[in-house]
């Protein structure tokens, strides 16, 4: 009898927990924070608290210096007071930024989103703030704040701030149809971003092409991209991103990723290199690229050796280096003696090496019906240029002939797209060169190292990496200490 009493409480246990799971998982889907994200959201960032968070807490516990505490500058002085953890709102859950286009209005709304762990300890402690920093009632659980001209709506599941806002009765019915909006209207229908969700990240950024974005390139971004989505990890030393890119397909950017082309021999990369690039790309589609993005327009007139290149290129900038020429000049003396001088001039060039496939076919149209310039017996990359071009196995070296021949190395290009930059060996050669930087900017950043990777199969995935000097430091710290202001001590 007492086994089968303990049998019947088992089930019910069983039962139980079960009910107990269902009802838990039943009312986080109904209370999933990205329900109220509207589909037509053009971008959307979330936050994992709860994971970040974490990664902050351990830096903080292990490291000497009070990271927590630079940071806490950035804050406004009116907000940095308020006892955060009294609010209400949940910090061990996700917190998500997502804009939205007025088109009427020829406007772009920025929101921020929060759950509500609390809703009565939330509704005091919106009492308690709107004395701190003079909050406005519009209407019944809806605030304007004149200091940071935002907006502020909350039901008993979610609060919605609306930053930077103008329109404020407009502005509040759209954030009360954000915290009425059914999970039928919401992200959470489009199957691509919540494929990536699921995924563990400490920040998830999805975005789309903008309407109303003012830039040039907006129009390059409309034809080319359908959306972007990227993972993005704060590691101790290292910010990662991993992202996918949908094309629009038969784009430019759809057709600039050659997957068959042949592989090519790299450079022998020197110790003093700055910047390395491979690519293995379609090379028209690439030039059209660089026309529609940059100012700098490519004119096959210039160099014409450059319209045989078949896409494949590894190439280094490896510093600068100063020339000395000496000369003789003449002149007379006081009596119309002739005299002979010698001069020496000292020039600056860059010491820029590649190594580039070149379709041979085309070479030889090009050779025939173009005008080659030479430097004794060397071929040069265009007319009074350093950069001379010579054949090696199956692709060419071009490299300037004031510097020793590139060695070449048996390692083949593995990406689409490489790019690894050393930013402390590359800001001397900015700032002595004539590009007009912000060198007070420039100065902030504390990476060593970035790298970029992409590679095209149905979608283009893109990984990059930035180095930071502190390896003991999580990087969100390191990136927050470019935008506080040094103390002055008295």
């Amino acid at each position: 009898m007492n086994k089968k009493w303990s049998i019947i409480l088992l089930i019910v246990a069983i039962i139980s927990v079960i009910a107990t799971i269902s009802f838990f998982l039943s009312q986080n889907k109904k209370n999933n924070i990205l329900s109220k994200v509207p589909n037509n959201a053009k971008s959307v960032m979330v936050i994992d608290l709860q994971a970040l968070s974490t990664k902050l807490f351990f830096d903080e516990l292990t490291s000497g210096s009070k990271n927590a505490g630079k940071l806490a500058k950035l804050m406004p002085d009116s907000l940095a007071t308020i006892d955060w953890l009294a609010s209400g709102i949940s910090l061990s859950e996700k917190a998500v930024f997502f804009t939205t286009e007025n088109i009427p209005n020829d406007s772009i709304r920025l929101h921020v989103l929060l759950r509500i762990a609390d809703a009565k300890k939330f509704d005091n402690f919106m009492d308690s703030l709107s004395k701190t920093i003079s909050l406005k009632p519009v209407k019944e659980k809806t605030l304007w704040s004149e200091q940071f001209k935002s907006l502020i709506a909350w039901n008993s599941n979610f609060v919605v701030f609306s930053l930077f806002s103008k329109n404020v009765g407009q502005v509040a019915k759209a954030l009360e149809n954000i915290l009425l909006l059914k999970k039928e209207e919401s992200i959470m229908t489009d199957s691509s971003f919540m494929k990536k969700q699921n995924a563990g990240f400490d920040i998830l950024f999805y975005a789309k092409p903008y309407t109303l974005y003012p830039k040039k390139q907006n129009k390059f971004i409309q034809d080319n991209i359908e959306s972007i989505i990227s993972h993005i990890e704060f590691n101790d030393g290292e910010l990662k991103i991993a992202s996918e890119l949908y094309p629009v397909t038969g784009s430019l950017l759809d057709k600039l990723f050659n997957t068959q082309q042949k592989k090519i021999a790299t450079l022998s990369v020197p110790d003093s290199s700055a910047l390395r690039v491979a690519l293995s790309v379609a090379p028209k589609v690439f030039f059209s690229v660089i026309n529609k993005l940059s100012s700098v327009k490519f004119n096959n007139k210039k160099a014409p050796i450059l319209t045989a290149w078949d896409g494949r290129l590894s190439a280094s900038l490896n510093g600068t280096k100063v020339i000395k020429t000496e000369y003789i000049t003449y002149d007379y003396d006081d009596d119309f003696n002739k005299i002979e001088l010698k001069k020496i001039t000292k020039d600056k060039i860059w010491d820029i090496r590649a190594v580039l496939g070149i379709n041979e076919l085309l070479l030889d149209s090009v050779l025939d019906n173009s005008k080659i310039y030479k430097s004794k017996k060397d071929t040069l990359l265009f007319k009074g240029s350093n950069f001379i071009i010579k054949k090696t196995n199956d692709a060419y070296l071009c490299y300037n002939h004031h510097v020793s021949r590139p060695k070449i190395q048996n390692k083949t290009i593995a990406d689409n797209i490489y790019l690894s930059l050393d930013y402390g060996k590359l800001l001397p050669i900015i700032k002595e060169s004539e590009f007009t930087l912000d060198n007070s900017l420039m100065s902030k950043f504390v990476f060593n190292r970035f790298e970029l990777r992409m590679n095209k199969n149905t979608l283009i995935n893109i990984s990059a990496s930035i180095y930071f000097s502190d390896k003991k430091k999580n990087a969100f710290f390191s990136i927050s200490e470019m935008f506080i202001k040094p103390t002055v001590d008295n």
